[in-house]
């Protein structure tokens, strides 16, 4: 099932991470050449997506037996959107604490413990978050991206200023018409985000820009194979 998610861009606050994973796990699976069905409401397969291409070099993952550079992995988490904390609380969240590392991927329903014996793999388990009690093993594990938007270099310098010139506009029409303070509201909200999309940084209403950082229109039907 691939859900829709407009919720995620005109609601402010943290996401729905179980709908971020569905969505991403469902494009994953056709990228991978995989046979099923799709159902899918129509104003969820119109709904933006990130690009083929990123998704493709967008994940993680691992199983048990490999060799893993933790100073790597922390990286390529960091770039696909998850926040490094001390303890992983919600979705999009990782921990590091010596040979151990935990993610709260977005497609997983609880978060994944995965131990090293020096830069080997030892185990992979999903535990409950509360008790930090384990609640399975696995073989091995897949994280998608924390959100549907992928911030690199390129592509934040240029929804950057595309984001600044919208907002001039918009700012410009309200003081012309007479709302200074609202103007100035927006100004101050957007270039917040604006400054943290500069900076690489997710934040909970980052998937609103979408559309700025991804401008391709991607849909669910770009990563349907030709013959579906």
């Amino acid at each position: 099932f691939f859900p829709p998610s407009d919720a995620l861009i005109y609601e402010e606050g943290a996401p729905d991470f179980s709908v971020i994973g569905e969505r991403l796990a469902t494009l994953h699976a056709l990228v991978e050449g995989r046979n099923g069905v799709v159902v899918a409401p129509v104003h969820a397969s119109l709904r933006r997506t990130m690009p083929r291409e990123t998704l493709t070099r967008s994940y993680a993952s691992v199983k048990v037996g490999d060799e893993l550079d933790l100073d790597r992995f922390a990286e390529l988490l960091v770039s696909m959107g998850y926040e490094h904390t001390e303890v992983v609380d919600r979705h999009g969240e990782f921990a590091r604490r010596g040979g151990l590392v935990d993610v709260y991927a977005s497609n997983e329903e609880y978060p994944i413990r995965i131990e090293l014996f020096g830069d080997e793999v030892e185990s992979i388990r999903h535990f409950d978050g509360a008790s930090q009690r384990s609640v399975d093993k696995i073989p091995s594990v897949l994280i998608l991206p924390s959100r549907e938007v992928i911030i690199d270099g390129d592509n934040s310098r240029k929804a950057a200023a595309r984001i600044r010139k919208e907002l001039e506009a918009q700012a410009k029409s309200l003081i012309e018409a007479g709302d200074s303070d609202s103007a100035k509201r927006l100004s101050d909200k957007i270039e917040d985000d604006i400054q943290r999309i500069e900076n690489l940084a997710y934040f909970d209403e980052v998937d609103y820009y979408l559309p700025y950082l991804h401008p391709d229109e991607t849909s669910l039907f770009d990563y349907m194979p030709s013959d579906a």
